[in-house]
């Protein structure tokens, strides 16, 4: 056992988050020393280089315009950005067909269409009821945390496709079964990234652009200006503090004291770290029932991109059991070079993936894309790559941690609570873009600020920083998809409409002289009914 020079802070964690902390203490004179678990920065975020394919995103790559705390590191490390690829024709699988739409909301039919907006203006609406800042004191906190996403989707939705497009939503943005997650925590996240459109959405939303060279550079570049404060293949195990310091050990025996430390990891790799004294009951509790979400991405290369020769634009969803491959998105690089479609094994079906073969895994997902493209090309790839998270030690899973019913209201008020000098970040902490980078990165900002808040550096109305355009807005929507009627309000309205049609004809089959005489008094009409003449 050995024991390293005193610093400020020891930071735990060499993700996006842990490294804005340290650049933010950094900026304001404060020593830091970050200790990663893994042989590598970068946490979620990981770029791997491939002799024949060059770079490939295997963790976090996406970024909207609206992201501004990552847009603004990333810039400020000389990372640009290019444009994902969305035009063309989309895709939805459902009953087993591959349904081609001009857009990502599918709407086979007129009543499928309204069932879908509905639920997604509903989703909506109750999520702008929930502050970002305390979800729990939302008017309907209690109720909305006490249901499940699949209780109210079968309480909102009259036909069975817009059910389907509701799970897959569920799928596709936290990778769990919608009856795992907290209808709460549900609409909490929806707001704090400005909506259903701004999460779902490629242009100008939450899809919007990838980095050039991959994601996991700007934790690369950010590590280079701390060269000899950072210790990789260092877990933390022991958070001891005393009066006036703390003090860090890892697995392999060293120690390092300091005045503060910042945790920022995933919260239930919070739970495993021995803390003296104890965390609190209830931050206990909180960290034991965020579990992380289940996904496996893919990524599969081929000579060309046969999609795009058939007017798709690669972007495909599914709910449908018996396909692998839940989303699929167009991978290929800014260059056109290496055309390529990632796709997401997500949720339940990642489960099942994970009792196959790789070969297996390989097999299934070249079969969903011949379906879902209507192609044989798609089964002739020339490489196949796939990284699974939930085989990550210091990880455990993607793309986030939620919240089960009944958690949110209870304990997350625990969530970025300080534990004397220990302070927590991490993506999960953040109050905007939770579970995105840009939630990384603020929740290292975040985090920091409340260290030099406590050294007297700076004020507490400095803690948090504020980027320009950094709470995201609501995209547009039409006046149509705003005020159409959801397919209830549709069959009440038409309803009311047939039973006035049939009262009046039959009250003017049967009595037309008393009607007649009631208009003509009542609105001063003369002969009202004289155009029916030639009707009844």
């Amino acid at each position: 056992m050995s024991q390293s020079k005193e610093v400020d802070v020891i930071i735990v964690g060499a993700g996006l988050s842990g490294l804005s902390a340290a650049k933010r203490l950094r900026e304001h004179g404060v020593s830091v020393l970050v200790l990663e678990a893994r042989d590598r920065v970068g946490g979620r975020t990981y770029t791997k280089e491939l002799e024949d394919c060059g770079w490939l995103d295997v963790g976090a790559s996406y970024v909207g315009p609206m992201q501004t705390n990552i847009l603004g590191l990333a810039s400020e490390m000389g990372v640009k950005t290019y444009k994902v690829s969305s035009k063309g024709l989309y895709v939805f699988f459902f009953k087993g067909k591959a349904l081609k739409y001009p857009d990502q909301w599918p709407h086979s039919n007129p009543i499928v269409w309204l069932d879908c907006n509905n639920m997604i203006r509903e989703l909506d609406h109750m999520s702008e009821e929930v502050p970002v800042e305390q979800p729990w004191t939302a008017p309907k906190a209690q109720l909305w945390d006490h249901m499940t996403a699949q209780q109210w989707l079968e309480s909102v939705c009259w036909t069975r496709a817009a059910m389907e497009w509701g799970r897959q939503f569920v799928h596709s943005v936290i990778t769990v079964e919608p009856w795992e997650v907290s209808l709460l925590w549900l609409l909490w996240y929806v707001n704090s990234a400005g909506g259903v459109d701004s999460i779902w959405e490629l242009e100008d939303a939450a899809q919007d652009s990838k980095f050039v060279g991959g994601s996991q550079q700007i934790s690369k570049k950010l590590a280079e200006r701390f060269e000899g404060s950072i210790k990789l293949n260092s877990p933390v195990v022991d958070i001891v503090q005393s009066e006036g310091w703390a003090n860090v050990v890892t697995k392999n025996g060293n120690q390092y004291k300091c005045s503060y430390v910042i945790v920022a990891i995933p919260p239930w790799l919070q739970a495993q770290i021995h803390y003296e004294p104890p965390l609190s009951a209830n931050k206990r509790q909180l960290l034991q029932k965020m579990p992380m979400g289940s996904c496996i991405k893919t990524q599969t290369y081929y000579k060309e991109a046969f999609w795009k020769e058939k007017g798709f634009n690669g972007v495909t969803a599914t709910v449908d059991d018996t396909m692998l491959v839940g989303d699929t998105i167009d991978d290929t690089h800014d260059d056109s070079k290496y055309p390529a479609l990632t796709g997401f094994i997500m949720a339940s079906m990642a489960h099942t993936a994970n009792r196959m073969t790789k070969e297996e895994r390989e097999r299934r997902t070249l079969e969903c894309y011949s379906k879902y493209f209507d192609s044989t090309e798609a089964l002739k790839p020339i490489h196949y790559e796939e990284f699974n998270w939930m085989e990550e030690a210091y990880t455990g899973g993607c793309f986030t941690s939620v919240c089960a019913p009944g958690v949110l209201t209870k304990f997350t008020s625990e969530i970025r609570s300080p534990h004397g000098r220990v302070m927590f970040a991490g993506s999960e902490t953040a109050t905007y873009w939770c579970g995105y980078m840009d939630g990384a990165v603020s929740a290292g900002m975040r985090a920091a600020g409340e260290v030099l808040y406590k050294l007297d550096v700076i004020s507490q109305a400095h803690i948090e920083v504020k980027q320009e355009s950094s709470d995201p807005a609501r995209l547009p929507a039409t006046v149509f998809v705003r005020h159409a009627p959801s397919v209830g309000g549709l069959i009440k309205t038409a309803s009311i409409i047939c039973v006035v049609t049939l009262g009046t004809v039959f009250l003017w089959k049967y009595d037309k002289h008393a009607i007649n005489s009631l208009l003509t008094r009542g609105f001063g009409l003369r002969n009202p009914f004289s155009w029916t003449r030639n009707i009844f």
